[in-house]
């Protein structure tokens, strides 16, 4: 089975997998990201808040712009 990694929006809770275009948030329009920026792993969980192979924090305590609550 393929593993299947995400890009992630470190502002808000959007995600989308690595395959599709998407390089900014459609929500906030933060820059998403597929790797931890610390060790360079692949996201592969889209709700994580940590890095699972060296604990990078990947998200902001709290959103900039709150829209919606979850």
């Amino acid at each position: 089975m393929k593993a299947k990694f995400y890009k992630i929006c470190v502002n808000c809770h959007y995600f989308c997998r690595i395959e599709e275009k998407d390089e900014y948030c459609s929500i906030c329009g933060k820059e998403l990201i597929s790797k931890c920026k610390k060790c360079g792993e692949n996201i592969d969980n889209p709700y994580a808040e940590y890095c699972k192979y060296c604990g990078e924090k990947f998200r902001k305590n709290e959103t900039e712009n709150k829209l919606y609550n979850f």
